[in-house]
């Protein structure tokens, strides 16, 4: 569809001269409309650059702090 505007604005032009004077051109509107929704079905399908690049990597866990390993080892649940 975006195409297809794209060619007859390129054949008829942008501008229309009509018996009221110029007007925009409808395909200009569809042309509108079609690249409007090809760029919000490409952010839902993640095709622009944001979907290619890489992940931010998994955080990993904090270490345990003195007074956290002091309290597991007398509750008996740490290995450490």
């Amino acid at each position: 569809m975006a195409e297809e505007a794209a060619f007859q604005l390129q054949t008829g032009g942008m501008v229309l001269t009509g018996k009221d004077g110029p007007r925009v051109s409808p395909w200009f509107a569809i042309h509108r409309d079609a690249c409007r929704e090809l760029r919000a079905l490409s952010q839902r399908l993640q095709l622009g650059p944001r979907g290619r690049t890489p992940k931010a990597p998994k955080v990993l866990a904090g270490r345990v702090s003195y007074y956290e390993e002091m309290r597991s080892q007398q509750q008996g649940d740490f290995d450490g």
